[in-house]
């Protein structure tokens, strides 16, 4: 792992894909092993789910991360576990188990805080995530009970 500060991208900084594909292993690892969240992952293919975040990754570390924007794709992609209830809470607790799959791996602290700061501002869009499904859900369930009260 190279920890030079300002030589190319985070995610060649962190020593490339094999870092990323080791720390998504981890952070997987301890997602599944976290009552308050392994539930997300019940009937869920987990080989194709580490294949998507190691693109992830990969992608939010590097130069792509300037030209990629994530709202409506992270909505699509996670609109599920949002009609589940994932939400602020739940995104603190993931990035809390991604700061302890980079630490684990021995990444060195400046690069994990600059992980942080490129991840820590999606959690918005979690909370808008959450907040969109549960709009989603009263709708649906308001004329669900309408069409059962017609006459």
């Amino acid at each position: 792992m190279s920890n030079m500060p300002g030589k190319g991208s985070l995610l060649e900084r962190l020593g490339g894909e094999p870092v990323i594909v080791a720390t998504v292993h981890e952070f997987y690892k301890r997602l599944l092993a976290d009552d308050k969240l392994a539930h997300y992952f019940d009937g869920v293919d987990m080989e194709k789910l580490k294949k998507h975040q190691i693109l992830f990754f990969s992608r939010t570390f590097s130069i792509i991360a300037k030209k990629f924007n994530v709202s409506e794709q992270l909505y699509r992609n996670h609109e599920r576990l949002f009609r589940m209830g994932l939400g602020g809470k739940e995104f603190d607790l993931v990035v809390g188990h991604l700061v302890g799959a980079l630490d684990s791996l021995g990444v060195p602290k400046d690069l994990i805080d600059e992980a942080g700061t490129i991840i820590i501002p999606l959690r918005s869009m979690f909370v808008k995530g959450y907040e969109r499904a549960t709009m989603e859900i009263a709708t649906e369930q308001g004329a669900e009970r309408a069409y059962h009260e017609a006459p």
